[in-house]
């Protein structure tokens, strides 16, 4: 906290006052999700990535017209679309991740 230049009490009572962790009888741990259900979610949301890219393609595809604009449209919608899918594959990842550790 020496680094903030003199302030690390006061940013060291703000964090202790404003802390983000919930209180919970005897226990000063929230009560956590089961390795199961993070696998779970971690498996829903490896599908989840590539339904987006199956998604993404089937748009690109599908709703595209004859017209310019309809085209233009369709090719954006299907990028938007297949943007989703590292964010289900990275969180995928990361609550496998915790699913191991906490096992």
């Amino acid at each position: 906290m020496e680094s903030l230049g003199g302030m690390g009490s006061l940013y060291g009572g703000l964090l202790s006052k404003f802390s983000i962790e919930p209180d919970f009888p005897g226990s000063r741990n929230p009560p956590a999700m089961e390795n199961k259900n993070l696998s779970l979610l971690s498996k829903t949301c490896f599908i989840f990535g590539f339904v987006s890219i199956l998604g993404s393609i089937a748009i690109w595809f599908l709703t595209g017209g004859t017209e310019p604009e309809t085209k233009a449209h369709a090719e954006r919608f299907g990028i938007f679309v297949g943007l989703w899918a590292p964010t289900f594959f990275i969180l995928s990842n990361r609550f496998g991740r915790f699913a191991e550790n906490r096992a």
